[in-house]
């Protein structure tokens, strides 16, 4: 993959580490495919994101298309 996430599983914030550099979009997916977060970063290759608002349960997270699983706890 060409991003890595971390910690997962997570609570408050993830924090995604990229090979790529500029601009990014980040999104959460539930199971059922709906969105639940939609955040852009300036900086794909170090970037923090607040998951807080977010219910513990499995996801789905896209960085510029490339998809990995997320476990919020």
């Amino acid at each position: 993959s060409s991003f890595n996430i971390y910690p997962n599983p997570a609570s408050t914030e993830i924090k995604i580490t990229s090979q790529l550099n500029g601009d990014g979009d980040v999104k959460i997916y539930d199971m059922t495919g709906r969105c639940m977060k939609e955040v852009h970063i300036s900086n794909i290759n170090d970037a923090t994101i607040n998951i807080s608002d977010i219910k513990t349960g499995i996801y789905f997270i896209d960085v510029n298309g490339k998809i990995e699983k997320l476990v919020i706890e």
